[in-house]
């Protein structure tokens, strides 16, 4: 079936060299499935009839011929929110693939994944995933494999969808596109992009002209994947600078400035606030979305000299705090720019706090923390860390060596 979808979306099969092999054997002592190399699928002792989980290495097989992929590779966990950007992509990418395949010949609920301990008797499952509403396992934003297959999942699927609920779609989700838009976009732009992401496939989805902007960002914000301007833009300069209350409350931005065909490129936030002398300020980014590595760096009154620096807030927080005492009263600059790493973009919480000056009471919102959590369209329901006998959240069958 992989290979026949293959042939709708190319026109044709793979050629003979790229002949897909399943590699089986009874009591091989191979425990974990994964796509190898060289056109091949290891498949695990236990994993005989688990066609979902073959079907996700048929996504990578797929990739490697047809696309291209930057995934450093090795385990990675469903429960994980905070993934390499690149590997999430490409585990995202074969899940949604291998779902797709089920998807394209009208299988009965095309939107489980699903695998058997390979036990005797009726059921054994060992876990499963629903690609449609994220369950049991929930995500926010462009570092979770998870949000990547969901986001996916809704380009393609519709009302029509042999799913859990025929007839019937999300609300939100007005999208009903084709499997060909989806693949024209992973094989004749992914393979010229940097640090492949999910980035790059919403930039990749405008630049080969597939359309349905509005429709295609409303989709992706309810996964958390913010890929447009905020209400702050154009603010990339500190004559443009956006100006914040030092009342403590956030207000929301994005690293992301659009081209004006949808697609974006890197952004540079510029803010301004009105400081006190002697009074202590605290200027701080929280609710990290996506790959929103903030950096700050603290400006004096001309815009231009650099008073205080902070990248990270401290070892594995990549949000962003300074804190400081103006010798002189007057309007003071911050520049918010995206710290090292593959991405480019990502959404993000900036607040300033300043002394006495911050409000509190009835009515008044209250500080943010960096301890706050993301705000998620789901309550994450995970029911198999501790469990001795399953693999749920460990997810071996998810390991790949390509």
């Amino acid at each position: 079936n992989s290979i026949e979808y293959l042939k709708f979306l190319n026109g044709a099969r793979p050629g003979a060299t790229q002949a897909l092999t399943l590699q089986w054997q009874v009591n091989g002592f191979i425990f974990v499935n994964s796509y190898i190399g060289n056109n091949t699928i290891r498949v695990a002792d236990a994993s005989a009839y688990n066609d979902t989980v073959m079907q996700h290495e048929s996504g990578h097989y797929a990739v490697a011929n047809f696309s291209a992929s930057d995934s450093p590779g090795g385990v990675h966990h469903l429960t994980d929110c905070n993934q390499d950007l690149r590997l999430a992509f490409d585990e995202g990418f074969a899940t949604y693939f291998g779902q797709s395949v089920r998807r394209h010949f009208n299988l009965s609920h095309p939107q489980l994944y699903v695998k058997t301990t390979g036990a005797p008797g009726s059921g054994n499952l060992d876990f499963y995933f629903d690609v449609e509403d994220e369950l049991p396992f929930t995500c926010s934003g462009s570092t979770s494999e998870v949000t990547v297959y969901a986001a996916l999942w809704d380009i393609v699927d519709s009302a029509a969808t042999n799913d859990s609920s025929p007839g019937r779609d999300e609300p939100w989700d007005t999208l009903a596109l084709t499997d060909v838009a989806t693949w024209d976009v992973m094989r004749n732009y992914i393979p010229s992009a940097v640090d492949k992401s999910v980035e790059d496939f919403w930039d990749g989805w405008f630049i080969q002209g597939e359309g349905s902007s509005g429709s295609l960002a409303v989709v992706f914000d309810e996964h958390g994947l913010e890929f447009q301007q905020d209400l702050a833009e154009a603010n990339d300069d500190f004559l443009t600078a956006f100006q914040l209350n030092n009342n403590g409350i956030p207000f929301h931005a994005t690293y992301f400035r659009n081209l004006g065909n949808g697609a974006g490129t890197s952004d540079v936030d510029f803010f301004k606030f009105s400081a006190s002398v002697g009074v202590s300020y605290k200027i701080e980014t929280l609710r990290l979305l996506g790959d929103a590595n903030t950096s700050l760096a603290l400006l004096a009154t001309d815009g231009s000299n650099v008073l205080l620096l902070n990248d990270d807030r401290s070892p594995g927080d990549k949000s962003s705090l300074i804190t400081f005492i103006p010798a002189a009263s007057g309007t003071y600059f911050v520049k918010s720019f995206h710290g090292a790493g593959p991405g480019i973009y990502g959404s993000y919480d900036i607040a300033i706090t300043g002394g006495s000056i911050f409000l509190s009471g009835p009515g008044v919102a209250a500080a943010p923390t960096a301890s706050t959590p993301l705000l998620t369209k789901r309550v994450l329901v995970d029911t198999g860390d501790s469990s001795a006998s399953s693999s749920v959240g460990q997810f071996d069958d998810f390991k790949d060596s390509n």
